[in-house]
């Protein structure tokens, strides 16, 4: 074993595998050079004999007209009799399982299957939806071990009481999920759900993925006797690094950031960036968990898995909270955006997700002060009722985080001052007359009104397509986040004023005009 084929050992199984197999006193493969490490002589054994394998696999995988080196599917078929031939290798370099002890013998079925097929889940991929490679080690003996289990148990309440391959699990839940779901392939899918919502929770060792497991299995369940359960989904965030910390608490929601490069979930490219900062190194990225609560509605369903448009909803307001509560918190005018979505229902196959592709306008730090402020304001922004000021809310986050081109931010942002103080007539005296009383003392009020009067002819100019004077003489994105700010501060104050937030906005230009 030189360093070259302990590299191609890295490049296709990745780390995590490659820490589970050798069995280290410490994490060895993370920080240390192959030149470091003291390996004993059943852990290079082991490494001379996956190398051997892993070339036996790619070249197995041209000869079947494979392109490229997507052999992570032929390195999941090794076995060593019954077993994974990874948990042989485990064995060998002194590493052990974890002792189900339960009577409970649908979890100590699944949790059997979770520990053989574990090492599989860690395994590299070269696609982004590889979890659906995990079916491939479940035979037609785990599907009629599962039925059989089933058909005993009270998840049986949440099936159609057919048999063979049309026993499914099939209902509607209160919040629009519907499910179709055969129960023969449902252990492989509630195993590897489970696993990938243990990567999206940053805590994906084997002790913690049966933890999962076990509440899964709990949680459908108390759907099969009538109550209601919590669930949850992801969404990445880009463009985001946490300084001193790496989990923020929400209430409803928790973010976290993404705990190593090597996380086996197939979201963490997406999402991830290194950055190099004054010699240093740090990831962005970060992964927004909210929860949902469901009980079962119908009995009946006819799709195989469909989501309803309100918990979409749903997810979009605590995100736009947060990106908001970021904002506020570190006065930025650029922020960051969001990427992957995936629901961690446990009947969801995972690879069923949605990515997204939209890049941060802005990387942003939060250190551990700045983080109580993030949460009082997400709490702030989730928690009001935001009905009368949807617009600049809109407008805003337009803004910031969606327009690319500077005089579109300029003018989506001078809307959102329209949406917080106007009336039909004497648009412009009453939006920026309103504006300069609400933000500034009397001292600065009349100087701050004729820079209010310029900006907002700024914006007229631009719709209009008409030459600008200010734009010639002052610096494009400097004026961006000035009128941007300007709708920041206009909004952070009234989100602090119950009685002004809950008018409209004439009767707030109405109430602002004759204050003094």
């Amino acid at each position: 074993m030189d360093k070259k084929q302990f590299q191609n050992i890295i490049q296709y199984c990745g780390t995590g595998l490659i820490n589970y197999i050798l069995n280290p006193d410490v994490e060895i493969l993370r920080n240390t050079d192959f030149d470091k490490l003291n390996l004993s002589k059943e852990q290079t054994s082991v490494l001379d004999d996956l190398y051997q394998k892993i070339t036996q696999c790619r070249i197995q995988f041209v000869m079947q007209g494979g392109y490229g080196d997507g052999v992570d599917f032929y390195l999941r078929s090794l076995r060593a009799g019954k077993n994974s031939l990874f948990n042989t290798y485990r064995e060998i370099c002194g590493g052990g399982f974890p002792v189900i002890k339960t009577e409970d013998k649908i979890l100590s079925f699944l949790s059997d299957i979770c520990i053989r097929e574990y090492p599989n889940l860690l395994v590299k991929s070269s696609t982004p939806s590889h979890h659906q490679y995990l079916n491939s080690n479940i035979g037609i003996g785990d599907y009629e071990e599962f039925i059989k289990l089933v058909k005993a148990d009270p998840l049986d309440g949440i099936t159609n009481k057919l048999e063979g391959l049309e026993y499914a699990f099939t209902f509607t839940t209160t919040d629009g999920l519907e499910f179709y779901t055969q129960v023969c392939t449902a252990c492989g899918i509630i195993v590897s759900r489970a696993f990938q919502n243990a990567c999206n929770k940053m805590s994906y060792d084997l002790e913690s993925l049966l933890v999962e497991l076990e509440e899964s299995l709990n949680s459908l369940r108390k759907l099969s006797e009538g109550e209601e359960i919590i669930y949850s989904t992801f969404v990445g965030i880009k463009g985001l690094n946490f300084d001193g910390f790496d989990c923020l608490d929400l209430g409803g929601a928790t973010l976290r950031q993404i705990d190593d490069i090597s996380n086996p979930s197939p979201h963490t490219n997406s999402i991830i960036v290194q950055h190099t900062v004054d010699g240093g190194q740090y990831y962005s990225g970060h992964v927004f968990e909210i929860l949902h609560k469901l009980a079962i509605r119908e009995s009946t369903a006819t799709k195989s898995y469909t989501m309803n448009r309100a918990v979409y909803d749903e997810q979009d307001r605590l995100i736009d909270s947060f990106k908001f509560a970021v904002i506020f918190t570190l006065l930025e005018d650029r922020g960051i955006s969001t990427g992957f979505s995936e629901s961690g229902f446990p009947l969801i196959q995972p690879g069923n997700y949605s990515n997204g592709d939209r890049r941060p306008l802005k990387y942003l730090t939060i250190n551990a002060k700045d983080a109580e402020d993030v949460s009082s304001w997400f709490s702030c922004l989730s928690e009001t009722d935001l009905s009368h000021v949807q617009v600049p809310l809109k407008r805003l986050k337009y803004a910031i985080f969606e327009r690319h081109q500077s005089e579109d931010s300029i003018v989506d942002a001078i809307i959102s001052w329209e949406g917080m103080f106007s009336e039909a007539f004497e648009t412009t005296f009453k939006v920026t007359g309103s504006i300069s009383k609400y933000l500034s003392d009397k001292e600065s009020r009349e100087e701050f009104l004729s820079r209010l009067k310029k900006l907002y002819g700024l914006r007229s100019d631009l719709v209009h397509g008409k030459k600008s004077n200010l734009m010639e003489k002052e610096d494009i994105e400097e004026l961006r986040s000035e009128v941007i700010k300007i709708g920041l501060n206009c909004l952070k104050k009234l989100l602090k004023d119950e009685g002004l937030l809950k008018m409209s906005p004439q009767d707030r230009v109405k109430q602002i005009m004759v204050m003094d």
